[in-house]
């Protein structure tokens, strides 16, 4: 799968993180009176927001939030939404299902994301963020 080959990956990966920091940072914008930010209990449900020139539905789920653009791309902020700039194999996952055209479902897409993470680590393309979690940020 072409995608997980580094210098793709690395690309999908700040572009990833382009779109999340925007939506983020809208989303924020427009429910600036929220207070509860660990489990979102006082923000709607679905609803629709204008970032980057497109438009996007989303979801709230559990502790996340999931946008959907009118092409399929896929921008699942899982938790941490606060971060807009973290990235994990989760999300990667989720944008490059829904970014590749006939994607054939690999079972191993999630372990391949994850050592995809881990290569751009060791090459100081992302950085781990604080504690256990499997969870990087781009190097500035």
């Amino acid at each position: 799968m072409s995608i997980l080959i580094r210098s793709d990956f690395a690309r999908a990966v700040h572009e990833f993180v382009r779109l999340q920091s925007a939506l983020q940072s809208e989303f924020v914008r427009r429910n600036v009176a929220a207070n509860d930010w660990k489990y979102l209990t006082n923000l709607p449900r679905r609803g629709h927001i204008r970032a980057l020139d497109m438009e996007w539905a989303y979801t709230r789920h559990g502790v996340g939030l999931r946008f959907v653009n009118g092409d399929g791309v896929v921008v699942d902020m899982h938790d941490h939404i606060l971060k807009g700039d973290v990235i994990d194999a989760h999300r990667m996952c989720e944008y490059i299902i829904s970014t590749q055209n006939n994607f054939n479902d690999d079972v191993k897409l999630y372990s391949k994301c994850e050592q995809a993470l881990t290569d751009l680590e060791s090459i100081g393309v992302i950085e781990k963020v604080g504690g256990g979690e499997r969870l990087w940020r781009l190097t500035r």
